[in-house]
């Protein structure tokens, strides 16, 4: 299984950094998403979606929320990244 592992640092308390990427209208804002939709829980779920059409939309990202610690961070598993046009998951 292929995974991915990212660090960044950003000069901001650990409570701002974690609602900037847990809260819908911040990640929308953030990333010029048109829809997300995070239950900000252990077990919870991450989507967000880009595209001018709601009921159409380009991508979809979905997935699972683990290691819910807050405020000190959170992992995703089981991504799902749809493209639109294409009849699977990348």
């Amino acid at each position: 299984m292929r995974s991915i592992v990212e660090t960044i640092v950003i000069q901001a308390d650990p409570g701002t950094v974690f609602l900037a990427v847990l809260k819908p209208s911040a990640i929308m804002a953030w990333w010029s998403a048109n829809a997300a939709i995070v239950l900000a829980q252990e077990g919870g779920t991450y989507a967000v979606q880009w595209g001018n059409d709601l009921d159409d939309p380009d991508y979809i990202t979905a997935a699972s929320i683990i290691n819910f610690d807050p405020p000190k961070g959170f992992s995703l598993t089981n991504y799902v990244y749809l493209v639109k046009g294409r009849t699977t998951a990348v």
